[in-house]
């Protein structure tokens, strides 16, 4: 799918990373035990596209959303997903289609509640095609998960 992309469509794969355990430089005893060590979490995305007709150079572009909330419901997950849309709409203009890759987990991705804002998208963004696809867990997200794994790092 990502080497016969148009300048019109593109492909985002997304997933969850892990919940993040915060670390400090010096810790308290009772930090150190996990009582009072904070988490985040991290959603990464990562966009293919083609910015010209003419351009055959495949492009790629990396996103990681953290936030201290650690709910990966789905008003989360568009909340992560703004930013990387809002890209996609001030960088490559003349995008029409998205195809959107995740993991089939039900109680992040692959349910009605996500279906309902999947739905609104084309009303809130440019885009006149949108589809999603579900993979199996752990499964065609390696770009994501490297994100994750670097950031983290």
């Amino acid at each position: 799918m990502k080497l016969q992309l148009s300048h019109t469509n593109c492909v985002l794969i997304i997933d969850f990373s892990e919940n993040y355990s915060c670390k400090y430089t010096s810790e308290t005893q009772s930090v150190h035990f996990g009582a009072s060590r904070s988490q985040v979490t991290m959603h990464t995305a990562v966009l293919y596209y083609r910015t010209t007709e003419a351009e055959a150079e495949l492009q790629c572009k990396s996103f990681c959303t953290v936030s201290d909330n650690l709910r990966h419901y789905p008003a989360a997950i568009w909340v992560h997903l703004k930013p990387v849309l809002y890209f996609v709409a001030k960088n490559v203009p003349a995008m029409e289609s998205i195809n959107i890759r995740s993991d089939g987990l039900t109680t992040q991705y692959r349910n009605k509640y996500n279906f309902a804002i999947f739905a609104q998208l084309g009303s809130i963004t440019k885009f006149k095609k949108a589809t999603w696809n579900f993979t199996e867990s752990g499964y065609c997200k390696r770009p994501a998960d490297g994100i994750g794994g670097s950031v983290k790092h």
